[in-house]
Protein backbone atom coordinates (compact mmCIF):
# COMPACT_ATOMS: atom_id res chain seq x y z
CA UNK A 1 0.00 0.00 0.00
CA UNK A 2 1.58 3.67 -1.26
CA UNK A 3 0.71 5.74 2.35
CA UNK A 4 2.43 8.68 0.35
CA UNK A 5 0.71 11.91 1.75
CA UNK A 6 -1.54 12.42 -0.96
CA UNK A 7 -3.22 8.60 -0.23
CA UNK A 8 -3.56 9.45 3.35
CA UNK A 9 -5.69 12.85 2.20
CA UNK A 10 -7.65 10.83 0.03
CA UNK A 11 -8.66 8.50 2.64
CA UNK A 12 -9.54 11.24 5.42
CA UNK A 13 -12.15 12.39 2.60
CA UNK A 14 -13.48 8.89 1.86
CA UNK A 15 -14.00 8.44 5.52
CA UNK A 16 -15.99 11.28 6.32
CA UNK A 17 -18.05 10.42 2.86
CA UNK A 18 -18.59 6.97 4.72
CA UNK A 19 -19.59 8.33 7.99
CA UNK A 20 -21.90 11.36 6.62
CA UNK A 21 -23.69 8.36 4.45
CA UNK A 22 -24.14 6.40 7.62
CA UNK A 23 -25.35 8.76 9.90
CA UNK A 24 -27.83 10.33 6.73
CA UNK A 25 -30.51 8.00 8.24
CA UNK A 26 -29.97 9.19 12.15
CA UNK A 27 -29.88 13.28 11.24
CA UNK A 28 -33.45 12.75 9.28
CA UNK A 29 -34.90 10.47 11.66
CA UNK A 30 -33.83 13.13 14.63
CA UNK A 31 -35.17 16.18 12.06
CA UNK A 32 -38.59 14.73 12.39
CA UNK A 33 -40.17 16.09 15.51
CA UNK A 34 -43.99 15.86 14.63
CA UNK A 35 -44.65 12.54 16.10
CA UNK A 36 -48.52 11.90 15.92
CA UNK A 37 -50.61 12.25 18.90
CA UNK A 38 -51.95 8.90 20.54
CA UNK A 39 -55.37 8.69 18.61
CA UNK A 40 -58.40 7.29 20.45
CA UNK A 41 -61.15 5.42 20.33
CA UNK A 42 -64.71 5.22 21.73
CA UNK A 43 -65.62 1.64 22.54
CA UNK A 44 -68.45 0.42 24.58
CA UNK A 45 -66.52 -1.10 26.99
CA UNK A 46 -64.34 0.04 29.64
CA UNK A 47 -60.38 0.10 29.52
CA UNK A 48 -59.07 -2.45 32.04
CA UNK A 49 -55.55 -0.80 31.14
CA UNK A 50 -56.46 2.22 31.41
CA UNK A 51 -53.57 3.75 34.66
CA UNK A 52 -50.80 1.76 31.56
CA UNK A 53 -50.56 4.87 29.76
CA UNK A 54 -50.95 8.11 31.99
CA UNK A 55 -47.45 8.58 31.64
CA UNK A 56 -47.91 8.51 27.63
CA UNK A 57 -50.52 11.44 27.80
CA UNK A 58 -49.11 13.17 30.64
CA UNK A 59 -46.02 13.79 28.14
CA UNK A 60 -48.44 15.47 25.59
CA UNK A 61 -50.24 17.02 28.67
CA UNK A 62 -53.52 15.18 28.62
CA UNK A 63 -55.15 14.06 31.36
CA UNK A 64 -56.82 10.74 31.03
CA UNK A 65 -59.79 11.74 33.41
CA UNK A 66 -60.63 14.28 30.54
CA UNK A 67 -60.91 11.17 28.09
CA UNK A 68 -64.21 10.12 27.31
CA UNK A 69 -65.44 6.88 29.30
CA UNK A 70 -65.16 3.37 27.45
CA UNK A 71 -61.86 4.77 25.42
CA UNK A 72 -58.92 2.96 25.20
CA UNK A 73 -55.45 4.53 23.37
CA UNK A 74 -54.53 2.46 20.21
CA UNK A 75 -50.77 3.94 19.89
CA UNK A 76 -48.52 4.01 23.00
CA UNK A 77 -45.68 6.19 23.05
CA UNK A 78 -42.41 4.40 22.20
CA UNK A 79 -38.85 5.49 23.80
CA UNK A 80 -35.69 6.06 21.53
CA UNK A 81 -33.43 3.19 21.40
CA UNK A 82 -36.71 1.32 20.24
CA UNK A 83 -37.48 3.65 17.56
CA UNK A 84 -33.69 4.31 16.19
CA UNK A 85 -31.69 1.41 18.18
CA UNK A 86 -30.88 -0.04 14.86
CA UNK A 87 -29.48 2.93 13.32
CA UNK A 88 -27.29 4.02 16.06
CA UNK A 89 -25.37 0.58 16.09
CA UNK A 90 -25.54 1.06 12.73
CA UNK A 91 -23.43 4.10 12.94
CA UNK A 92 -21.34 3.69 15.60
CA UNK A 93 -19.95 0.37 13.95
CA UNK A 94 -19.49 2.23 10.65
CA UNK A 95 -17.54 5.01 13.27
CA UNK A 96 -15.35 2.32 15.25
CA UNK A 97 -14.25 0.46 11.57
CA UNK A 98 -13.46 4.15 10.56
CA UNK A 99 -11.46 4.79 13.00
CA UNK A 100 -9.76 2.10 13.39
CA UNK A 101 -9.15 1.99 9.61
CA UNK A 102 -8.08 5.56 9.92
CA UNK A 103 -5.48 4.08 13.23
CA UNK A 104 -4.35 1.78 11.21
CA UNK A 105 -3.49 3.83 8.42
CA UNK A 106 -1.18 5.83 10.20
CA UNK A 107 0.27 3.28 11.97
CA UNK A 108 1.36 1.98 9.08
CA UNK A 109 2.47 5.74 7.48
CA UNK A 110 4.59 6.18 10.70
CA UNK A 111 6.15 2.42 9.99
CA UNK A 112 6.56 3.32 6.45
CA UNK A 113 8.19 6.92 7.51
CA UNK A 114 10.21 5.11 10.07
CA UNK A 115 11.45 1.96 7.26
CA UNK A 116 12.23 5.01 4.36
CA UNK A 117 14.94 6.79 7.66
CA UNK A 118 15.99 3.43 7.58
CA UNK A 119 17.01 2.62 4.03
CA UNK A 120 18.01 6.26 3.69
CA UNK A 121 20.43 5.93 6.69
CA UNK A 122 21.37 2.60 5.06
CA UNK A 123 21.98 4.06 1.96
CA UNK A 124 23.99 6.56 3.13
CA UNK A 125 26.24 4.02 5.44
CA UNK A 126 26.80 2.17 2.19
CA UNK A 127 27.75 4.86 0.37
CA UNK A 128 30.41 5.95 2.95
CA UNK A 129 31.27 2.45 2.88
CA UNK A 130 32.19 1.99 -0.86
CA UNK A 131 33.83 5.86 -1.14
CA UNK A 132 36.28 4.35 1.65
CA UNK A 133 36.82 0.41 0.01
CA UNK A 134 37.56 2.69 -3.04
CA UNK A 135 40.00 5.09 -1.80
CA UNK A 136 41.81 2.33 -0.61
CA UNK A 137 41.75 0.28 -3.81
CA UNK A 138 42.61 3.46 -5.60
CA UNK A 139 45.41 3.84 -2.88
CA UNK A 140 46.74 0.00 -3.05
CA UNK A 141 46.55 -0.15 -6.59
CA UNK A 142 48.34 3.07 -6.97
CA UNK A 143 51.34 1.34 -4.21
CA UNK A 144 51.07 -2.00 -6.73
CA UNK A 145 51.92 0.33 -9.81
CA UNK A 146 54.78 1.85 -7.87
CA UNK A 147 55.81 -1.69 -6.45
CA UNK A 148 55.33 -3.16 -10.14
CA UNK A 149 57.57 -0.32 -11.68
CA UNK A 150 60.10 -0.49 -9.33
CA UNK A 151 60.36 -4.13 -9.49
CA UNK A 152 60.53 -3.35 -13.27
CA UNK A 153 63.74 -1.50 -12.66
CA UNK A 154 65.26 -3.60 -10.43
CA UNK A 155 64.62 -6.39 -12.96
CA UNK A 156 66.82 -3.95 -15.71
CA UNK A 157 69.17 -2.90 -13.18
CA UNK A 158 72.76 -4.39 -12.44
CA UNK A 159 73.07 -4.60 -8.43
CA UNK A 160 76.70 -3.95 -8.75
CA UNK A 161 76.97 -1.35 -10.88
CA UNK A 162 74.08 0.40 -10.97
CA UNK A 163 73.85 0.20 -14.87
CA UNK A 164 71.09 -1.03 -17.07
CA UNK A 165 71.48 -4.61 -17.18
CA UNK A 166 71.70 -6.75 -20.42
CA UNK A 167 67.90 -7.19 -20.37
CA UNK A 168 67.48 -3.98 -20.52
CA UNK A 169 69.85 -3.67 -23.15
CA UNK A 170 68.49 -6.29 -25.40
CA UNK A 171 65.02 -4.16 -25.29
CA UNK A 172 66.80 -1.00 -26.34
CA UNK A 173 68.70 -2.39 -29.05
CA UNK A 174 65.09 -3.99 -30.62
CA UNK A 175 63.92 -0.56 -30.14
CA UNK A 176 66.58 1.74 -31.95
CA UNK A 177 66.51 -1.40 -34.96
CA UNK A 178 62.43 -0.97 -35.51
CA UNK A 179 63.07 3.03 -35.80
CA UNK A 180 66.04 1.96 -38.13
CA UNK A 181 63.50 -0.03 -40.35
CA UNK A 182 61.08 2.59 -40.52
CA UNK A 183 63.29 5.91 -40.96
CA UNK A 184 66.64 4.32 -42.31
CA UNK A 185 68.14 6.64 -38.88
CA UNK A 186 71.69 4.55 -37.93
CA UNK A 187 72.80 3.98 -34.92
CA UNK A 188 75.91 2.67 -33.22
CA UNK A 189 76.94 0.35 -30.50
CA UNK A 190 80.65 -0.26 -28.47
CA UNK A 191 81.11 -3.47 -26.67
CA UNK A 192 84.04 -2.60 -24.12
CA UNK A 193 86.13 -4.45 -22.20
CA UNK A 194 88.27 -3.99 -19.46
CA UNK A 195 91.98 -4.90 -20.40
CA UNK A 196 93.62 -7.74 -17.84
CA UNK A 197 90.65 -7.37 -15.53
CA UNK A 198 91.41 -11.43 -13.85
CA UNK A 199 95.20 -10.17 -12.93
CA UNK A 200 93.33 -7.66 -10.86
CA UNK A 201 90.98 -10.19 -8.82
CA UNK A 202 94.20 -12.59 -8.71
CA UNK A 203 96.18 -9.62 -7.27
CA UNK A 204 94.34 -7.29 -5.11
CA UNK A 205 90.62 -10.01 -4.87
CA UNK A 206 87.34 -9.38 -6.23
CA UNK A 207 86.76 -6.50 -3.66
CA UNK A 208 89.11 -4.48 -5.95
CA UNK A 209 88.09 -5.99 -8.98
CA UNK A 210 84.77 -4.67 -7.73
CA UNK A 211 85.54 -1.06 -6.83
CA UNK A 212 87.04 -1.23 -10.70
CA UNK A 213 84.02 -2.10 -12.27
CA UNK A 214 82.10 0.68 -10.34
CA UNK A 215 84.89 3.32 -11.12
CA UNK A 216 84.58 2.62 -14.82
CA UNK A 217 80.79 2.66 -14.61
CA UNK A 218 80.25 5.90 -13.66
CA UNK A 219 83.08 7.27 -15.88
CA UNK A 220 80.71 5.92 -19.25
CA UNK A 221 78.14 7.40 -17.99
CA UNK A 222 79.80 11.09 -17.50
CA UNK A 223 80.75 9.89 -21.40
CA UNK A 224 77.66 9.37 -23.13
CA UNK A 225 74.60 12.01 -23.75
CA UNK A 226 71.39 11.89 -21.90
CA UNK A 227 69.61 9.39 -24.06
CA UNK A 228 73.01 7.09 -24.59
CA UNK A 229 71.96 3.73 -23.04
CA UNK A 230 75.26 1.93 -21.03
CA UNK A 231 74.76 -1.34 -19.75
CA UNK A 232 76.90 -4.19 -17.92
CA UNK A 233 76.97 -6.83 -20.64
CA UNK A 234 78.50 -9.33 -18.18
CA UNK A 235 81.63 -10.05 -16.14
CA UNK A 236 84.20 -6.93 -17.43
CA UNK A 237 82.13 -6.54 -20.78
CA UNK A 238 80.16 -3.37 -21.02
CA UNK A 239 77.87 -2.66 -24.07
CA UNK A 240 77.36 1.22 -25.07
CA UNK A 241 74.22 1.63 -27.05
CA UNK A 242 74.61 5.62 -29.32
CA UNK A 243 71.44 6.25 -31.17
CA UNK A 244 71.05 8.74 -34.23
CA UNK A 245 75.87 8.32 -34.20
CA UNK A 246 77.10 7.44 -37.54
CA UNK A 247 80.05 5.53 -37.82
CA UNK A 248 82.54 8.71 -37.90
CA UNK A 249 81.31 10.09 -34.59
CA UNK A 250 80.94 6.57 -32.86
CA UNK A 251 84.61 6.22 -33.54
CA UNK A 252 85.72 9.83 -32.18
CA UNK A 253 83.61 8.78 -28.91
CA UNK A 254 85.06 5.82 -28.47
CA UNK A 255 88.65 7.30 -28.91
CA UNK A 256 87.92 9.84 -26.34
CA UNK A 257 86.32 6.99 -23.60
CA UNK A 258 89.52 5.10 -24.40
CA UNK A 259 91.86 8.23 -23.46
CA UNK A 260 89.62 9.43 -20.42
CA UNK A 261 89.95 5.57 -18.80
CA UNK A 262 93.39 5.27 -19.60
CA UNK A 263 94.20 8.77 -17.85
CA UNK A 264 92.67 8.03 -14.48
CA UNK A 265 93.14 5.48 -11.67
CA UNK A 266 91.21 4.21 -8.80
CA UNK A 267 92.53 3.96 -5.08
CA UNK A 268 91.17 1.02 -3.07
CA UNK A 269 92.82 0.44 0.05
CA UNK A 270 95.74 2.30 -0.28
CA UNK A 271 96.66 0.78 -3.62
CA UNK A 272 96.42 2.84 -7.14
CA UNK A 273 94.13 0.62 -8.81
CA UNK A 274 94.44 1.69 -13.29
CA UNK A 275 92.67 0.17 -16.01
CA UNK A 276 92.84 0.47 -19.67
CA UNK A 277 90.03 -0.99 -21.44
CA UNK A 278 89.61 -2.21 -25.54
CA UNK A 279 86.55 -0.94 -27.49
CA UNK A 280 84.98 -2.38 -30.54
CA UNK A 281 83.03 -0.11 -32.75
CA UNK A 282 80.04 -1.03 -35.11
CA UNK A 283 77.23 0.61 -36.71
CA UNK A 284 73.93 -0.90 -38.23
CA UNK A 285 73.57 -0.55 -41.96
CA UNK A 286 71.83 -2.61 -44.30
CA UNK A 287 69.28 -5.04 -43.34
CA UNK A 288 71.38 -6.66 -40.49
CA UNK A 289 70.25 -7.85 -37.54
CA UNK A 290 70.66 -7.38 -33.84
CA UNK A 291 72.66 -10.33 -33.81
CA UNK A 292 74.82 -9.45 -36.60
CA UNK A 293 75.49 -5.74 -35.70
CA UNK A 294 77.15 -7.37 -31.70
CA UNK A 295 78.82 -9.63 -33.84
CA UNK A 296 80.91 -6.92 -35.57
CA UNK A 297 81.51 -5.38 -32.34
CA UNK A 298 82.77 -8.63 -30.36
CA UNK A 299 84.70 -9.42 -33.91
CA UNK A 300 86.06 -5.84 -33.52
CA UNK A 301 86.73 -5.93 -29.68
CA UNK A 302 88.42 -9.17 -30.18
CA UNK A 303 90.96 -7.78 -32.89
CA UNK A 304 91.85 -5.23 -30.92
CA UNK A 305 92.20 -7.73 -27.95
CA UNK A 306 94.98 -9.38 -30.35
CA UNK A 307 96.23 -5.80 -31.07
CA UNK A 308 98.08 -5.63 -28.00
CA UNK A 309 94.76 -3.96 -25.95
CA UNK A 310 93.59 -0.68 -25.29
CA UNK A 311 93.02 0.40 -28.23
CA UNK A 312 89.56 0.78 -30.56
CA UNK A 313 89.08 -0.92 -33.01
CA UNK A 314 85.69 0.08 -36.22
CA UNK A 315 84.00 -2.38 -37.61
CA UNK A 316 84.50 -1.84 -41.52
Amino acid sequence: MNLSRKNIFKALVLLLILTAVALAPLSALAAHTDIDLPVVHRYGLSCPFHQMFNAGLNEWRISADALPENSIIEHKDEDVWSLYGGYILIGVSVLIAETALLFGLLYNYKKRLKAESDLRDLNNSLEELVDTRTKELQIAKARLEELNKQLDYSSRIDVLTGLYNRRHMEERLGEEHQVFLRTGREFSVMSADIDDFKLVNDTYGHDAGDAVLKNLSKLFLSMVREYDVVARWGGEEFLLLFPGMKKEDAFERAQAIKREVESVSGLYNGVNLHATVTLGVATISGGESIDELLKKADNALYKGKSMGKNTVVISI
